[in-house]
């Protein structure tokens, strides 16, 4: 079954370039341990989600969600990125974290 690690992000105002930087930083630091569907999604339309962006890391199944995030939270240079884009002026607000499974319907 399907597993998708999602994240939901407001961008602080004039920090869209910075913000897609990191998505871009974090992709290859992800893809390098293993990941392998990262998207990024701006929601355009109307509605209180309006402008905000969803970081998805895709996995096969729950077991390879667990391995790539033990990996992810071991490896040096994730931790430096993290520490470095989390600091007293960061591109944006996490506004959820959360992971969805995908369920079969027939």
């Amino acid at each position: 079954m399907t597993v998708i690690g999602v994240t939901q992000w407001k961008i602080h105002s004039g920090k869209n370039q910075e913000f897609f930087a990191n998505c871009a930083k974090a992709k290859a630091i992800q893809e390098r341990l293993g990941a392998q569907s990262v998207r990024v999604f701006l929601n355009t339309f109307a509605g209180p989600g309006a402008g905000t962006v969803t970081y998805a890391i895709e996995h096969e199944n729950a077991e390879a969600q667990g391995a790539f995030s033990d990996k992810l939270n071991s490896d040096p240079e994730w931790q430096d990125f993290w520490h470095g884009v989390n600091n007293s002026d960061p591109s944006a607000e996490m506004i959820s974290n959360s992971l969805i499974a995908e369920v079969s319907i027939g």
